[in-house]
């Protein structure tokens, strides 16, 4: 027996209780592979990285690798098994018992020497799936950079200069190509295509390589030579900076295509100046309020119409509160209506003002505009001399109102009934009851109601008197009426029958009186009977004269006319309407709703919901299109009024409509000039002076050039001659080159060195 076996087997133990220590408390997750590809033994850490439990085991190997990755391990474990080599590494995912993947850097080595025996590896498994995931994020950034770059409609450069004429190119991105026409790659053979396709004139505002003796930052607007052969406008942004590392300076230059920008620049100005044009000549007032933060109101401007109808000029309103211009009551009102015009976003109204001695009516609209932020703080104000209007409005309320009296003072039932069977009345004035002992309403309500109390042997007269009105538009007959208490009562009856203008009968108009008296004691009463027939025929004449006035009025005035009982039926309308509407008037006899069926079909379901609720709509200005082909849109403003019998009770609908296509054309035109001339004047970058070309003086300017002059207020510098702001004499020669400039080419410049309010001088 040997002497050092002790010995041998306390160094066994204690290697193996080290081989322990380290299997088990390793960082790393650690494996034995038997030959049938099967996990047999584990630590803890090769374990809990995949989520599995030592009682799992034995697990096969293929059940844990990614099936994309096992054919390359297999390759690994062959060349083990054939002893090409000892070991291999590779990255591998893992499938965990969880079903997530696990990217591990994995060793696989084999245990003893190739032999016939059953062989048995080590797998030692490292989690990199944090590293990956770096990987893959940047990886990820790196592409979406290079497709912003690529994709951006930018030419993005980067260049170094390398001497103090020679330079190089180290990026040029996609987007050159749609900014210059040339491809990155022509930019890169020829690095000095750029400059040969700048405009000549313009090279002098651009930093070029050779001029790069500090760090800066320059931004210019130049002219380029497409390839194309066209000359685009160009943004450039342009930054020099030192490069330590290459001894070199590096430029980095930013191009955006601007043509558009320009082009539409210039069309601005253009349409500015003709919307100005509209605003200046348009014969409706136009004025504009300003609203300060504290909300108070200041006039700010007003064209030409307002001032003539007013007599007030900009200057002495400008800047001011209605309280300050205006008398103490009207301000108030004015100040109510500018702060309703806030509070419900735009409103429509009339209002009485005073002028140069002269009372007038206005119809004015205030419509509020808002900034990016949403508040309000400017109204813009149109309004028209209604006066001529509302004259005639209150006169026609005037006869309205002794038409109402006579009807209801007059001993005759004056009566309107529909021209068919059973000839239902549309209107019955109110001494009706005591004609006959019945309610109006009975009339209007009951169908057949004045048939059914018709004395049976008069219901052939009346039928024959019918017969004749129809043929021959007018008849006068007697028949006996049953009164309530059972007894009959005489009436005389004159009735007239109204044709449309295609001869279809419209209504019937007539009157009634009793006549019992004159009946049962005719001779006793033959010269009163005589007198009350002068009476009537009085009386029709006058009928007669006020329809004739009235058809008159209505066939020749622009506006349409209509009338229409409560059921929406149409009872008259003007001529005119074949004018606004394109539609003949038999055609709308024919079909009332053909002029809803003309309404533009955004507006259509609001006046088909007005027309049925009329009365709720009743003195109140309605605007909506019309479509008088498939392309022309024709603007209308409507009012309907209710008319009212002696009871007080509205039995039929009025309506009056009037073409505004060409007021409602006008007004955005203005709307948009002011946008457009507020964007492009107070946003400016730049100082902006509006001189007049005669004078020299300045009639306006920005917030920039009162910025830049040092002035207070655009006040200090409104009034003054510009060229009082050079620093050097502008001396009349000079005057009179500049403004022959101007009157030949539209436009002069140069460069002039300023002096503020305050002393200081620069150059412009």
């Amino acid at each position: 027996m040997r002497s050092d076996l002790p010995d041998l087997e306390v160094a066994l133990g204690q290697a193996d209780l080290l081989f322990r220590t380290l299997f088990e408390q390793s960082g790393v997750g650690i494996a034995f592979l038997d030959s049938d590809r099967r996990v047999i033994k584990a630590n803890q850490k090769f374990c809990d990285l995949l989520s599995y439990h030592t009682t799992d085991l034995p697990l096969p190997l293929p059940d844990l690798i990614h099936p994309e990755d096992w054919q390359l391990l297999c390759i690994g474990l062959h060349t083990l098994d054939s002893g090409i080599q000892s070991n291999f590494s590779l990255e591998k995912r893992y499938i965990c018992k969880n079903g997530v993947f696990l990217w591990a850097n994995t060793t696989v080595a084999r245990v003893g020497e190739v032999s016939s025996a059953p062989q048995l590896y080590t797998l030692m498994v490292q989690d990199i799936s944090t590293c990956k995931q770096t990987e893959a994020a940047y990886q990820q950034r790196e592409s979406q950079l290079s497709s912003i770059l690529n994709c951006t409609n930018a030419a993005i450069a980067r260049l170094r200069r390398l001497s103090d004429q020679e330079f190089e190119y180290d990026y040029m991105s996609a987007g050159c190509q749609q900014v210059f026409g040339f491809s990155a790659e022509e930019f890169l053979a020829d690095k000095h295509l750029w400059r040969s396709h700048v405009f000549p004139d313009d090279l002098a505002k651009l930093l070029l390589p050779e001029q790069v003796t500090q760090p800066r930052v320059l931004t210019a607007e130049y002219r380029f030579y497409h390839k194309d052969g066209n000359l685009r406008w160009i943004a450039g942004f342009v930054t020099a900076e030192w490069d330590a590392a290459s001894n070199s300076w590096v430029l980095t230059a930013i191009d955006v295509d601007i043509t558009e920008r320009k082009r539409t620049e210039a069309e601005l100005r253009e349409k500015e100046a003709f919307l100005r044009s509209i605003y200046e000549g348009v014969r409706t007032s136009i004025f504009v309020v300003d609203i300060t933060a504290d909300g108070d109101f200041h006039y700010a401007g007003f064209n030409p119409v307002h001032v003539k109808m007013t007599g007030i000029t900009n200057e002495a309103l400008r800047g001011k509160t209605p309280e300050q211009v205006l008398p103490p009551t009207t301000a108030a009102e004015v100040r109510r209506n500018y702060q309703r015009c806030v509070e419900e976003g735009g409103i429509l109204f009339e209002e009485r003002l005073s002028f140069q001695g002269q009372d007038l009516w206005w119809q004015t609209r205030l419509t509020p505009l808002q900034d990016e932020q949403g508040r309000i703080y400017r109204i813009v104000g149109t309004s028209n001399n209604i006066t001529k209007r509302k004259q005639a409005q209150m006169a026609l309320q005037a006869s309205q109102e002794r038409l109402n009296f006579l009807l209801t003072s007059s001993p005759a039932v004056i009566y309107t009934a529909k021209p068919e069977s059973p000839y239902t009345a549309t209107f019955v004035s109110q001494n009706i009851e005591t004609l006959t002992g019945y309610k109006v309403e009975q009339f209007y309500q009951e169908s057949g109601f004045w048939l059914q109390c018709l004395h049976p042997d008069d219901v052939s007269v009346v039928h024959q008197a019918i017969t004749q009105l129809i043929k021959n538009g007018h008849v006068s007959y007697e028949y006996r009426f049953l009164h309530p208490s059972g007894n009959y009562c005489w009436l005389q009856d004159e009735a007239k029958l109204i044709r449309d203008a295609a001869g279809a009968p419209v209504e019937i108009i007539g009157y009634c009186i009793d006549i019992t008296s004159r009946k049962t004691a005719e001779l006793a009463l033959q010269q009163l009977n005589t007198e009350l027939e002068q009476r009537i025929q009085s009386r029709t004449a006058a009928l007669q004269e006020s329809e004739e006035l009235f058809r008159q009025f209505t066939e020749n005035i622009p506006k349409v006319f209509w009338m229409e009982d409560l059921e929406g039926n149409l009872l008259y309308v003007s001529p005119s309407f074949a004018e606004v509407w394109g539609i003949p008037t038999a055609t709308l006899y024919q079909n009332p709703k053909a002029w809803l069926d003309a309404v533009h079909p955004e507006d259509r379901i609001w006046m088909a919901i007005v027309a049925i609720n009329r009365l709720e709509y009743h003195e109140e200005d309605i605007e909506y299109r019309i479509l008088q082909s498939d392309t022309d849109i024709c603007w209308i403003r409507e009012r309907a009024f209710p008319i009212y019998n002696s009871q007080g009770a509205a039995y039929r609908v009025a309506r009056i409509a009037e073409d505004i296509t060409a007021q409602k054309q006008a007004e955005a035109e203005i709307h948009r000039s002011r946008d457009l001339f507020e964007a492009v004047f107070q946003e400016s970058a730049d100082a902006v002076f509006l001189v007049d070309p005669v004078t020299l003086l300045i009639l306006n300017c920005n917030q920039r050039a009162v910025d830049l002059f040092e002035a207070n207020h655009t006040d200090e510098l409104i009034g003054i001659q510009g060229h009082t702001l050079h620093r050097h004499p502008f001396w009349g020669n000079d005057v009179l080159v500049a403004q022959q400039q101007l009157a030949a080419n539209g436009v002069w410049s140069g460069e002039i060195e300023y002096c503020t309010l305050r002393g200081h001088f620069f150059l412009g």
